[in-house]
């Protein structure tokens, strides 16, 4: 929600960056907790590339609705509410 209000590019590109630092992270963490908590008789299925598909798809289903709503919001609009 930060970077929809910085009044400059750079300033909005920078927590931009802390977040998707923070994201990372915590994909780490979790798939280390994911890791270290699941048999290993039940790994290979716990990890498939299917979840990962499915995984992606929302992803970039999630990413479509804010994209449609840009054509008649401005990104402050979106960004505020969508808490980012």
């Amino acid at each position: 929600m930060t970077f929809s209000l910085m009044p400059t590019i750079w300033g909005a590109m920078i927590f931009i960056a802390l977040s998707r630092v923070a994201m990372g992270t915590n994909s780490v963490f979790e798939s280390n907790h994911s890791v270290d908590h699941v048999p290993d008789a039940l790994r290979g299925r716990v990890f498939t590339s299917v979840g990962r598909a499915a995984e992606l798809l929302d992803d970039d289903l999630g990413w479509a609705r804010p994209a449609w709503l840009s054509v008649r919001y401005s990104p402050r609009q979106i960004g505020v509410p969508a808490g980012r």
